[in-house]
C-alpha cells in the first residue's frame, strides 16, 4: 500500500472515530438523562412535600401562635381532602374514635331522637332519657340552660353527648306544661334493625343504618314466622356497609341484577346478581324512602324498584352513589376517601340532581309553626281583643320551614295514624282504600 493510500485510510478511520465517539458518549449521556428525567417526573409530585416541610418549619419557628405539630399535620391533610368530593374527609384521632364507636353501634348520650322542631320522635327503651321520664311527643326547650331555638340538630346532638356518668338537665314541654328532669348519660348500644309483627302475615321493618348481620337477623325471623307481606322503612337511613345493602337486596330477590361498581375511570370492576334461596324472596313488599335515605338505602330501594319487586312510597332520596374507603394511620387517625360509585341495574348513577324517585310521592305530616302559635295564643290568659289582634297579625305571616315529624316510637297503629307515608304503604300492601 502506498503512503498516500495508507494516510487516507488512517484519516478515514480517525474521522469515523471522531464521528462515532461523540455519538456513543452522547448516547450514554442522553440515555442517562432520559432515565434521570423519567425518575424526576415520577418524583415531581412529591417535590411539593419539600414545600410543605418548609412551610411547617417556618410556622413552627416564626408564627406568633404556636400550635402543636400534630395539629398542623392534621390541618394539612384536612386541607387536601377539601379538594376532593364532599364525602371524603380526614378524621383526627378523636374523631376517628367516635366514628368507630358509631359504626359499632356504641355511643354515650341520652338515648333519644329529635326532629327539626325539637320534638322527641323516639326514645331508646331502658335508655337514660326513658329512665328520666322523657316520652315520645315531648318538646325539648333547653339543655343545661342552652336555648335550643337557634341551634342546629348537630349542635343539639353535641350537647346531648358527653362522658359516661355525667349529667344534663332537660327542660321540656308536655301538654302545654313545662317540666325539668336530670338525665345521666350512659353508653348506648343502638339497634339499627327494628321489627314489629303487625299480624301473623304482616311485618313492619325499620332500618336506620346498614351494619353487620342485619340480613342474618332478618332471615332468622322470616324463617321462623313466614310473613307474607312487609313494609321496609328506609327513611332517615343514611347508608352504611354497602355489602350489607347488596345482601339485603339479594334477600328480597330471586334473580336479576342488583348493582355494578365502577372505578374512577368509569370502568365496571364488579357486578352483583341476585341468587335464589332466601326467605324474603316472595314476600309482598313496599319500601318507604325520603330525602335522608342515602347510599346503601338507595341501592336497595333502586334495585328492588327496577326489578319490579317493590313499590316505593315517600319523597325523592338524598342522591348518593359514591363509596368510600377508610385508610387508617396506625390506630389513631384515618383518611376516608371516595374510591368508586355504584350503578343501579339500568346503569343509572344516583346523584343529588338525579335521586331515586318514589312510585307514590307522599309528603310527611308537616308541623305548621303558625298552627302551634294559634293554639298557644288561645290558651293565654289575656283579653279576647288582644288574642284577636295577635291572631290577625299571625295570619299575615307566611308559613315557612315546615319540618317532617316521623314518629318512630310507639305501636304500629299509632305510628300509622300520624304518618301519611306509612299509612299509604299499608294501603298499598293490604289493598285497602
Amino acid at each position: 500500500m502506498r503512503i498516500g493510500e495508507l494516510f487516507m485510510t488512517i484519516q478515514r478511520t480517525f474521522l469515523s472515530f471522531l464521528l462515532v465517539t461523540p455519538m456513543f458518549i452522547g448516547g450514554l449521556f442522553f440515555g442517562f438523562y432520559g432515565v434521570r428525567t423519567a425518575w424526576s417526573q415520577q418524583l415531581r409530585p412529591y417535590e411539593s412535600i419539600r414545600l410543605l416541610a418548609t412551610a411547617l418549619h417556618i410556622i413552627e419557628n416564626n408564627a406568633f401562635i404556636q400550635p402543636e405539630r400534630d395539629e398542623l399535620i392534621d390541618g394539612a391533610i384536612w386541607g387536601m381532602t377539601q379538594q376532593l368530593d364532599q364525602h371524603s374527609k380526614y378524621h383526627s384521632a378523636q374523631e376517628y374514635k367516635k366514628l368507630k364507636q358509631a359504626a359499632d353501634g356504641w355511643s354515650v348520650g341520652a338515648g333519644l331522637e329529635l326532629n327539626l322542631d325539637h320534638v322527641v320522635m323516639n326514645v331508646l327503651p331502658h335508655g337514660p332519657a326513658e329512665l328520666s321520664g322523657i316520652m315520645v311527643g315531648d318538646t325539648l326547650l333547653k339543655i343545661d340552660n342552652h336555648d335550643l331555638n337557634p341551634l342546629k340538630l348537630k349542635e343539639i346532638q353535641a350537647l346531648l353527648t358527653g362522658e359516661k356518668g355525667s349529667s344534663l338537665t332537660l327542660l321540656y314541654l308536655r301538654n302545654g306544661k313545662e317540666f325539668s328532669t336530670e338525665v345521666i348519660r350512659d353508653e348506648i348500644k343502638s339497634k339499627p334493625l327494628e321489627m314489629i309483627k303487625i299480624s301473623d302475615q304482616d311485618i313492619y321493618i325499620r332500618l336506620d343504618s346498614f351494619k353487620s348481620n342485619i340480613v342474618e337477623e332478618l332471615n332468622d325471623y322470616f324463617s321462623e314466622h313466614n310473613p307474607n307481606r312487609a313494609i321496609l322503612d328506609l327513611r332517615e337511613n343514611g347508608g352504611g356497609l354497602i355489602d350489607e345493602g347488596i345482601a339485603l337486596a339479594d334477600f328480597f330477590l330471586s334473580d336479576g341484577e342488583i348493582t355494578s361498581l365502577i372505578d374512577r375511570e368509569d370502568v365496571v370492576y364488579e357486578q352483583h346478581e341476585a341468587k335464589e334461596g332466601d326467605a324474603g324472596e316472595y314476600v309482598d313488599l313496599v319500601i318507604l324512602i325520603n330525602g335522608k335515605s342515602a347510599s346503601a338505602s338507595e341501592l336497595v330501594a333502586g334495585a328492588l324498584q327496577q326489578n319490579k319487586r317493590a313499590e316505593l312510597v315517600g319523597t325523592p332520596t338524598f342522591g348518593k352513589s359514591s363509596m368510600q374507603k377508610i385508610y387508617e394511620f396506625g390506630e389513631s387517625s384515618a383518611l376516608r376517601i371516595t374510591v368508586s360509585h355504584y350503578l343501579l341495574p339500568d346503569g343509572h348513577k344516583i346523584t343529588p340532581e338525579e335521586p331515586l324517585l318514589p312510585d307514590h310521592e307522599v309528603l310527611p305530616h308537616l308541623n305548621d309553626p303558625k298552627k302551634d302559635l294559634f293554639d298557644e295564643i288561645n290558651t293565654l290568659n289575656i283579653k279576647s281583643s288582644t288574642k284577636k289582634r295577635l291572631i290577625q297579625r299571625l295570619q299575615l305571616l307566611e308559613t315557612q320551614n315546615h319540618s317532617s315529624s316521623i314518629a318512630f316510637g310507639g305501636s304500629f297503629e299509632n305510628r300509622r295514624k300520624s304518618d301519611p307515608q306509612l299509612d299509604k304503604a299499608w294501603s298499598l300492601l293490604t289493598k285497602e282504600p
